[in-house]
């Protein structure tokens, strides 16, 4: 079977890397094949400002309409890194828009504060969680990668992953 794993870093380890290492090795040694996923080369949260991290890619002219892709509004800077401004479903202009990838990375304090926020208007009209931390003044640090890695959020991605795991183990 092929595994998907996700961690923050490569470079910083923060103690739950570890934790990620022997997960990845214990699934390698029981005959699965593991690819690690890590948008974040250092720490998105060394940064003190930023409360939650996350993730864009480009989005593309056929997702503008698609009410499945969140579209993250963001001015990214030379680094391609950014504070998200707002989040929606729909979009008419692709600029300062990109396709919002849902990883998240809190801090344990953020985390904590978080969950403790009531849910705003924005969060339960657009159904997107990330407004609750965006009304509440919460920064969303993102960072563009170069490709979006695959997701399931909907039956027809659900369909497109088991054709892939299908023809990576033929």
């Amino acid at each position: 079977m092929n595994i998907l794993l996700g961690c923050l870093s490569y470079r910083e380890f923060t103690g739950s890397e570890i934790y990620f290492y022997e997960l990845s090795t214990a699934l390698r040694d029981a005959g699965h094949k593991v690819s690690i996923f890590s948008p974040f080369v250092d720490s998105p949260l060394a940064d003190k400002t930023t409360e939650i991290a996350s993730a864009v890619c480009d989005l593309e002219s056929f997702e503008i309409n698609d009410k499945n892709i969140v579209k993250a509004n963001v001015v990214l800077d030379k680094n391609n890194e950014g504070f998200a401004k707002d989040f929606v479903r729909f979009t008419k202009s692709q600029k300062n828009f990109y396709h919002h990838i849902g990883l998240y990375v809190y801090s344990s304090f953020s985390l904590k504060k978080f969950v403790n926020l009531k849910q705003t208007f924005n969060e339960v009209d657009r159904s997107l969680e990330q407004m609750r931390a965006l009304d509440n003044k919460m920064n969303i640090k993102v960072v563009k990668l170069k490709s979006n890695p695959p997701s399931v959020d909907t039956l027809e991605d659900l369909k497109k992953i088991r054709l892939l795991f299908k023809n990576n183990n033929s």
